[in-house]
């Protein structure tokens, strides 16, 4: 592999490292370790983004406003039905060129489908339907 698209420092915010104090001893470890590392190897060229995926709004925020990324993946917090990330993150991100948000947009599956209840060769046609319905 020549050169890696995004490297993700992921779950450093209290939803991942169990507390509030874990979190923000492992945000300034990350800040002095691994982002001044990805930094580095993104100006050899060898990473052509650096990103954060997180699990709360409020940490993603933080690392917005402290560190130098590109991008930023709230796991299931900008959903159909979950809008946490609409205020503050989004808007956010709008300010500055970077990051970008990148969510998933439909946490475990697309909302709900019955799987258990359909015949195996139907199951591929309410994703496609669903993910073409928010613009997937």
């Amino acid at each position: 592999m020549a050169r890696i698209d995004i490297a993700y420092i992921h779950d450093f915010d209290a939803h991942s490292q169990g507390s509030e104090a874990a979190a923000e001893a492992a945000f300034g470890a990350a800040m002095r370790g691994a982002l001044p590392a990805l930094q580095e190897l993104q100006r050899a060229g060898v990473v052509r983004a650096i990103g954060v995926g997180l699990n709360q709004p409020a940490w993603a925020l933080r690392w917005i406003q402290e560190a130098e990324i590109d991008a930023v993946m709230l796991a299931g917090r900008l959903t159909l039905l979950n809008r946490e990330a609409d205020q503050g993150v989004l808007q956010a991100c709008a300010g500055r060129e970077s990051p970008t948000l990148r969510p998933a947009r439909s946490t475990a599956g697309c909302l709900h489908v019955p799987w258990a209840r359909m015949p195996a060769s139907t199951i591929g046609l309410p994703v496609r339907r669903c993910w073409q319905s928010i613009g997937g």
